[in-house]
């Protein structure tokens, strides 16, 4: 093995523990600091080619593949809401994703930021919270 082998491989082995310090998925900026773009760049097409990273069409890296929302077959009304949605699906999970998918069939256009904030309020009416209930009696709070 030549000393460029080496150095490549190496290079790949801190890529791979940097993404998964990052919990899985990072940007390029977040390479950088291992050295020339084009020489990062190369590493990560092999790392591609052999199935060990996937790129999101965001420019993201990830070490599993990442849920296509097309794939859901869910269109957003712009860029904004896509983002919103993907950092919704973090703090709500499956949850979300049913009432997103239910807001799209039953309204047929592209999800809006509304349709977001509406299926986030439906989760949290559903009891999410940690809190135990309250009733609302006069003007003092009291356990239901």
């Amino acid at each position: 093995m030549s000393w460029k082998q080496i150095l490549k491989a190496d290079l790949e082995s801190k890529i791979l523990s940097e993404i998964e310090k990052e919990g899985g998925a990072l940007g390029m900026k977040n390479l950088k600091q291992f050295g020339d773009e084009s020489k990062i760049k190369q590493a990560l097409s092999k790392l591609r080619k052999e199935g060990k990273i996937f790129m999101h069409e965001d420019g993201d890296i990830y070490t599993h593949k990442p849920e296509d929302i097309e794939k859901l077959g869910l269109k957003f009304q712009d860029d904004n809401v896509k983002f919103a949605y993907n950092q919704a699906v973090k703090q709500y999970g499956k949850r979300l994703k049913k009432e997103i998918k239910q807001a799209y069939k039953f309204y047929n256009r592209p999800i809006t930021q509304q349709d977001l904030e509406q299926a986030k309020r439906a989760i949290s009416s559903q009891g999410v919270s940690s809190l135990p209930s309250m009733r609302h009696t006069g003007t003092n709070m009291q356990r239901a």
